[in-house]
């Protein structure tokens, strides 16, 4: 559980000068402060540094000049923190990018943090995708790189930290820098990170203006063509013009492995926007229920298209059992039966077909997709896996366990609801058929489980054996346990739980859970966190052992650390007419650069931790979570400027890269298309059992 316990304070002034240049001494570290220029020719280093009480004045090469002022916000002997503003002024007209960096010297090498773009090294060793992958004090070719550079806007908190072997130290900046000469008024601001042992140092910092190096990132799974670059945006100074830009300082002492995680909240609750909620929660429900119901649902093939849009009404992709589509869009939906008397009868007609004919029997498990009346172990995502993995897997795909632990679990959370919930006129006989189904495909990964606790990966399609068992994507199958226990109070299921705890809470510890969609080549990613946060939430209630609600805290800590603190700024539309805001929004991955719905999932276990613990933190991310979910959708015909009312996209670009198609817009556009598991998750946190207090906009 993060360290959060009152503090000792710090008699000693921690920003000193040695040798000229400004220093930080913490918990027997030095951070040195750096401040330089670049421009398209040159780097401007400092001519004069002049340290005056909590003013650091920087003369540059070419007559810059930056006045630094550096505040205390928090002084204690575990943990100290800064603000810091920068005013910038220049003796002639300059176009330069200006860096705020942190110097230190590690005594073996940390652990990297971007929030929501970089974790770690991005699962160096097996990582099958092109985004950037940090490597330590050694010279790479792209995709690999010991110099990174990004736009802030690529972080939910607009910040970059290092967890060392001692401490932790983290820098933020503001998004965006206020400037006359650009036509928006802004021009974003940057993060970096040096890990190529310059002066036997490894730095973090800021910019003003930005650089994507070594390139910019598009997220094209396996084509480095979508990769351009060097690029990025200076900054633009007349004659004597003042630009300004602040941000944050952080330090604290490590005690554990989730002390970097502390930089996250105080950033967090610095930057804190809130999202903006324009309607009532049961209209939400009720617009989004009609929708997935009347426009997704195909009853005469008896699924829910993965894709929809006004002039494609079936992309021919088929209906997904699970994850985009399937059980992930079916329990939302009949928990809006009040809503939407509808939604019982979709539900158990999707059902019925499922449990009757999607179940692979040779293989025991279910099948991945239905296209038109065919079920099929491919997907609209067994060409991207197979591109990586043709040593594991043919044209025939397999099973995987995103696919499978879900829709397990999703089915028996739904006999559950039924059960609790008569008037919704599902008869027993019919829920003691779901039950079984569900647990033997449980039973099935449990048979599977490694020794070690690892579910498997995917599974052949003649026999149902495990066959690949790299990331965390066994972890649907860890909350399908936790549910199962829940439903029949067999130990066995308790005893398969506490197993894969123990091996995922390695990658939880480590600070990267990866591998969990199969659209990303196995870099981290956020919807990992949402079935360790299900199973934790569900075997805390039944045993009520600290270990399962400190786990849930915990993994929720990382998820927010994909969720954005703040609402970004657009360039584009439809966003930038909507003032459309992110904050509570989650990145999906270090591989696809846009927010989406999935963190609505796990409201309910947001809101119990919450009750659980009272802090204040876990409320507000809460009521983002759910009042940024009620702005995703269309309120009415064409809101976003496609499609009917209740229909959700997936993709919202909020910086300079999007995901595939290079056709579509970035710094405020969004895929034109709907996707009813996007909309579904959204329902399901408006259904939640949580009070309506929580969702009125602030």
């Amino acid at each position: 559980m993060l360290n959060v316990h009152a503090l000792t304070p710090m008699n000693t002034d921690p920003i000193q000068s040695r040798g000229g240049v400004p220093v930080v001494h913490f918990n027997g570290v030095d951070y040195l402060f750096e401040l330089y220029g670049e421009t398209e020719k040159q780097t401007l280093k400092p001519t004069s540094v002049v340290l005056c009480e909590d003013v650091i004045i920087w003369e540059l090469e070419g007559g810059v000049r930056c006045e630094q002022i550096i505040n205390k916000v928090a002084s204690y002997e575990d943990e100290l923190a800064f603000e810091w503003k920068l005013k910038v002024t220049s003796g002639d007209a300059s176009t330069l990018l200006l860096f705020f960096e942190i110097a230190f010297i590690s005594d073996k090498q940390p652990y990297f943090q971007i929030p929501g773009t970089l974790y770690g090294d991005h699962t160096l060793a097996v990582s099958r995708s092109i985004q950037p992958q940090l490597i330590y004090r050694k010279k790479g070719n792209y995709p690999k790189t010991n110099k990174l550079r990004t736009r802030a806007d690529r972080s939910t908190h607009n910040s970059v930290l290092s967890q060392g072997s001692k401490n932790v130290v983290a820098i933020q900046i503001d998004e965006v820098t206020d400037v006359d000469s650009d036509k928006d008024g802004f021009v974003e601001n940057g993060l970096c990170i040096d890990v190529s042992g310059k002066d036997s140092c490894d730095r973090i910092g800021v910019s003003m203006g930005y650089q994507h190096f070594p390139k910019l990132y598009r997220g094209k799974l396996g084509d480095a063509s979508t990769s351009v670059g060097p690029t990025g945006k200076a900054i633009q100074l007349k004659v004597n013009e003042a630009v300004e830009a602040s941000g944050h300082l952080y330090f604290r002492k490590k005690t554990d492995s989730f002390s970097h995680l502390n930089a996250v909240r105080f950033f967090y609750k610095k930057l804190h926007q809130h999202p903006c909620n324009k309607v009532e929660r049961n209209d939400a429900i009720r617009l989004m229920a009609k929708a997935i119901a009347e426009d997704a649902y195909r009853e005469d093939h008896k699924y829910f298209p993965t894709v929809l849009s006004g002039d494609r009404p079936d992309t021919g992709l088929g209906g997904d059992v699970a994850w985009t589509g399937g059980m992930q869009v079916v329990y939302p939906l009949a928990r809006s039966y009040k809503h939407y008397p509808k939604a019982s009868e979709i539900v158990v007609d999707f059902v019925e077909n499922l449990i009757t004919h999607g179940v692979n029997s040779a293989a025991g498990l279910f099948y991945e997709s239905k296209i038109l009346d065919e079920w099929s172990t491919t997907a609209w995502w067994t060409e991207l896996i197979h591109k990586h993995h043709s040593d594991i897997m043919d044209e025939r795909g397999a099973h995987s366990a995103y696919v499978n632990g879900q829709a397990a679990c999703y089915l028996l959370k739904l006999v559950e609801f039924f059960r609790a919930n008569p008037d919704a006129g599902v008869e027993a006989e019919r829920l003691n058929l779901w039950v079984k189904t569900a647990l033997s495909i449980i039973d099935h990964a449990l048979n599977e489980q490694r020794q070690d606790g690892a579910y498997g990966i995917y599974y052949h399609v003649e026999d149902g054996h495990a066959i690949h068992w790299e990331g965390c994507q066994g972890l649907w199958f860890l909350a399908a346990a936790a549910e199962a226990y829940k439903y029949t109070d067999n130990e066995k299921y308790l005893r398969s739980f506490e197993k894969a705890d123990g091996y995922y809470f390695q990658f939880l510890k480590n600070g990267c859970l990866w591998g969990m969609p199969m659209d990303t080549g196995d870099a981290p990613d956020e919807e990992c966190a949402l079935p360790y946060i299900t199973g934790a939430k569900t075997i805390h209630e039944m045993t009520g052992k600290d270990l399962y609600l400190e786990r849930l805290l915990q993994t929720l800590e990382y998820d927010f650390s994909w969720k954005f603190a703040y609402n970004t700024r657009h360039r584009n539309e439809p966003l930038k007419s909507l003032n459309w805001s992110s904050s509570g929004g989650c990145i999906t991955s270090a591989h696809n650069i846009h927010i989406h719905q999935m963190g609505n999932l796990v409201a309910e276990e947001i809101y119990y931790a919450w009750q659980q613990t009272g802090d204040d933190y876990v409320l507000s991310r809460l009521k983002d979570t759910l009042n940024w979910g009620l702005g995703t959708f269309n309120l009415s015909d064409g809101h976003f400027g496609f499609g009917y009312e209740g229909w959700a996209t997936e993709q919202f670009f909020h910086s300079d890269g999007v995901q595939d198609d290079p056709t579509r817009v970035p710094n405020g556009g969004i895929w034109p298309d709907f996707l009813s598991w996007a909309s579904a998750c959204v329902l399901l946190s408006s259904n939640a059992d949580i009070p309506d207090e929580f969702y009125l906009p602030e």
